[in-house]
């Protein structure tokens, strides 16, 4: 998986490599660790640049198996973690919701300065392209909270399955954002508000057309039930505007029933 990664970010360096260096010029590192060793992709994407697989050598030496980990941080604060292996494993750990370590409106603030829409596009694009060339692979990856998971997704040929395994600590993590961070940051008149709005459209629309020009579905599942699908082969239900995306409306109010269980009967 980590060879496959350096070389994808390798063949489309014109659009990963001016991200990471935005990130890098702005108070974000991305360390890997293990016991007695460190190794700064901040200081070394040159070799992504120039030579993939020795880049793809150094990760591997830090892969869980060897209990290594990489760590992306801001201002010397630990953001996320990622442990990783040679099968096609990852799990990222957003420990700060745990020891509240995380300053979000700064993190907020530099982010805003860094990306525009347009760069949001280019992620969109790097994230599907990496999918289509994994097609085939047992890709699987874990979003966790104090080391237990609350979104998994797994890559089941042209299919990205994302799956809310633990919907009140995915809640809890989207409430600690909304409280933490700062909205004025975004909207300071209405006008703004509708121009989130726009963007937002955009964005969905954006995402759907990247998956399915890269003949890929994605679909958001609970409890076994379909939430949201966009992509290849997907009927738009959400009209014209958000492109090929499709959101059941029924599924959805019976999670968040299941989340606040006695409310709303």
């Amino acid at each position: 998986m980590i060879t496959t990664l350096c070389r994808f970010m390798h063949d489309e360096r014109r659009l990963s490599l001016p991200l990471l260096e935005k990130l890098f010029a702005a108070e974000f590192t991305l360390v890997a660790r293990r016991p007695g060793e460190e190794f700064s992709i901040s200081d070394h994407q040159s070799e992504l640049a120039g030579d993939p697989d020795a880049m793809a050598a150094h990760l591997g030496r830090f892969a869980a198996v060897h209990d290594g980990e990489l760590t992306l941080g801001f201002a010397g604060q630990p953001v996320l973690r990622f442990a990783y292996g040679d099968n096609w494993r990852v799990t990222v750990d957003f420990d700060f919701f745990e020891r509240g370590r995380l300053d979000l409106p700064r993190i907020q603030e530099k982010l805003f300065e860094l990306f525009e829409m347009e760069d949001f596009e280019r992620f969109m694009d790097l994230g599907t392209g990496f999918l289509a060339r994994a097609v085939g692979e047992p890709f699987h990856y874990e979003l966790r909270q104090n080391k237990a998971p609350f979104l998994v997704g797994d890559l089941r040929d042209y299919r990205l399955v994302l799956r809310l395994v633990d919907i009140p600590a995915y809640l809890k993590m989207v409430f600690f954002l909304v409280r933490q961070g700062d909205p004025l940051l975004f909207v300071r008149s209405p006008l703004d508000i509708l121009k989130l709005a726009d963007q937002a459209q955009d964005a969905i629309r954006y995402m759907a057309d990247a998956y399915e020009e890269k003949g890929l579905t994605l679909g958001i599942e609970y409890n076994q039930e379909t939430v949201f699908r966009c992509g290849r082969d997907v009927k738009p239900s959400l009209g014209a505007r958000f492109g090929a995306t499709a959101l059941q409306i029924d599924a959805l109010a019976r999670i968040l029933k299941s989340a606040w269980p006695g409310r709303g009967e």
